[in-house]
């Protein structure tokens, strides 16, 4: 049940895609897997997963931290969803960028 990854961006921010099996009774996807994310040069241990559900017009999750560097695995379950990442740093390499997916 393999995931392809779609796209790369900004040097950090990969979008991947997930097989879905669907049927009658619901759907089952592989979301993590660690052999694919090495393949890919990405983490594999989390130490934290969320699930979050958002209705329209929300904007949720938007913090900053500092030390610890900290990575977000960002599912999107409605087939449309918009996430903004931003460059907090005076040494961002690719400030003002916009990805679109």
């Amino acid at each position: 049940m393999p995931l392809k990854m779609e796209s790369r961006h900004l040097d950090e921010i990969v979008v991947l895609v997930p097989q879905v099996f669907e049927d009658e009774r619901g759907y089952f996807m592989e979301t993590f897997r660690a052999d694919s994310f090495k393949d890919w040069g990405l983490p594999q241990a989390f130490v934290q997963e969320n699930h979050s559900y958002s209705r329209k017009g929300v904007l949720r999750g938007l913090h900053f931290q500092w030390d610890p560097p900290n990575g977000e695995i960002d599912a999107c379950n409605s087939r449309r969803c918009f996430s903004c990442r931003c460059g907090c740093t005076t040494w961002v390499a690719n400030g003002g960028e916009m990805v679109r997916n």
